[in-house]
């Protein structure tokens, strides 16, 4: 299938991870330079580890469970979510 013109969103990290386990997300969004803002979130109580690089997101899952994280990228004129 195709990829659709124009700017998305991604995040390019593990799709599991052990209970007690870090796992570091990367902002996969194109293209990068029209990125202008991102909001990293994680849900159930997983601890974000603070980054300097805000196209990183650390998080430490504490328990077995299910977690959603995910990303909001605002680009040039438009704002994508995934």
């Amino acid at each position: 299938m195709p990829t659709a013109p124009g700017p998305a969103a991604a995040i390019s990290g593990a799709s599991s991870v052990d209970s007690g386990a870090t796992a570091t997300f990367i902002d996969a969004s194109r293209p990068p330079f029209d990125v202008q803002k991102r909001v990293w979130t994680v849900s159930g109580g997983a601890i974000t580890v603070p980054q300097q690089n805000s196209a990183a997101f650390i998080v430490q899952f504490p328990g077995v469970g299910c977690y959603t994280v995910s990303l909001t990228v605002s680009f040039r004129a438009q704002a994508s979510t995934y």
